[in-house]
């Protein structure tokens, strides 16, 4: 995924430094009803002393308790904020893990994937990673610990759990697979491997095994986060629409048309960051993490369907799906589902007249039909889908474009994706003739 989804939708921008030197009606004034909370988020702490007093010794006590819990998340909050260096980050992680909020262990993690990114894998991992998948697990626990205190996160509590956590929640799954994702790519580039079919998690686990720190990438996610998470999912996806709607009067219910829960670019992020910790799962994954899957796999194919007019899905959008799905390792109806969408709108984008602008690149198509191949789909709307991959390559190959596969690793890749789904049509001659074709073009 390359760290792209930091972009992707995902925010990543603090409260501006300007609403630290305003007052709250200035902020008002200027940033709106939002900035004015903002401005004084910092006052929560603040109690008056002569209503302390006049209470009482034990009012005074619990009044003093209450004020030293914001203070101490504003306080942990700023050093998450303040922290430049990714060893202060993971020594916070390690020290105050269990503390910080869920917005924090957010914040956290995109912090981390903004070190990882701009310093590179190389010198990151190898010298802090005993500190880095110590903290990973950490921010796991502590996000669970957080997701079961919301209302409807926990598998006792009832409810949905407010729409407004979903960025956060997507957020902080993303992170945690992108990491994970970052181990696979790191393991296989160490064994020559730069992309294709064998860049995958079965093709350089005993590379990863054997690497310093004892790291098994099979045990990165913790059962008690995909646990967490799977109540969250399930709690918000399957709460009614019209709940806590109210009237204006005319009949017409306001929250009766609420926003779809985990559609766009949060909906796509959980399938791909879910799907890909519930292959790693440390032991054997909780029951409940399945039917968590499903829901999110007709949730996001529905949102296709219903969204290819409007605003038809990105090409690294509909390539992060079923590669979360090809990773999750689970076959349903809901996850045929979801492909069978993915594939469909494949087809469309590339079938179409407009297709020679489409926006797949070569690691995008490649990673794909690789991605249908792990998962051994090769049903409903898929032979059309390779067709069309086959074609929109063909084409590019013969005009020598420059998004063309050319790298042979990608061209290879491709080669064994079409032969372990099996896929024979007329298209696959010319596939063949054009990937023999290019590859006698670019030096091996």
């Amino acid at each position: 995924m390359g760290m792209r989804g930091l972009v992707r939708g995902i925010p990543t921008l603090e409260t501006p430094p300007l609403l630290l030197f305003m007052q709250s009606d200035e902020a008002a004034w200027y940033w709106g009803p939002i900035g004015a909370a903002a401005a004084a988020e910092p006052l929560l702490p603040a109690t008056s002393a002569a209503a302390a007093a006049s209470a009482g010794p034990g009012a005074a006590a619990s009044a003093s308790a209450d004020a030293d819990g914001p203070a101490v998340a504003a306080a942990l909050s700023r050093r998450v904020r303040e922290a430049d260096s990714p060893l202060e980050l993971l020594e916070l992680a390690l020290e105050e893990g269990p503390r910080l909020s869920l917005g924090d262990v957010r914040r956290l993690l995109l912090r981390l994937c903004d070190f990882y990114e701009s310093g590179g894998a190389s010198g990151f991992a190898t010298v802090v990673e005993p500190q880095l998948l110590s903290a990973l697990q950490q921010l796991q626990l502590a996000a669970a610990a957080r997701l079961q205190q919301q209302p409807g996160g926990g598998a006792a509590a009832g409810g949905a759990p407010p729409p407004a956590a979903a960025g956060e929640v997507a957020s902080v799954v993303w992170c945690l697979a992108e990491f994970e994702g970052s181990w696979w790519a790191e393991a296989a580039a160490s064994q020559g491997v730069t992309s294709g079919a064998d860049a995958t998690s079965d093709g350089c686990a005993a590379g990863v095994e054997g690497r310093g720190g004892g790291f098994r990438p099979s045990g990165f996610a913790r059962p008690e986060f995909l646990e967490a998470v799977s109540h969250w999912v399930l709690g918000l996806v399957q709460a009614p629409t019209s709940s806590g709607s109210s009237s204006d009067g005319n009949g017409r219910k306001f929250g009766a048309k609420a926003a779809k829960p985990l559609a766009g670019t949060d909906g796509v992020s959980m399938v791909w960051g879910f799907g890909r910790l519930l292959g790693t799962c440390l032991g054997a994954a909780p029951a409940i993490a399945a039917a968590a899957m499903d829901e999110l796999c007709r949730v996001v194919a529905d949102d296709i369907d219903a969204s290819t007019a409007v605003a038809p899905a990105a090409a690294e959008d509909l390539t992060d799906l079923a590669d979360g799905v090809a990773a999750a390792g689970r076959r349903s109806a809901a996850s045929a589902k979801l492909l069978d969408a993915v594939a469909h709108e494949v087809y469309r984008q590339l079938s179409n007249r407009h297709s020679g602008s489409a926006g797949f690149r070569p690691s995008d198509l490649v990673k794909l039909v690789n991605a249908y191949a792990r998962a051994g789909y090769g049903d409903g709307n898929a032979p059309r889908m390779l067709d069309a991959v086959a074609s929109y390559v063909v084409q590019r190959v013969r005009k020598q474009h420059l998004n063309a596969v050319s790298r042979p690793a990608d061209l290879s890749g491709l080669v064994a994706a079409f032969a372990d789904l099996r896929h024979t049509s007329v298209a696959v001659p010319e596939l063949i003739r054009a990937v023999t074709q290019q590859a006698r073009r670019v030096p091996i």
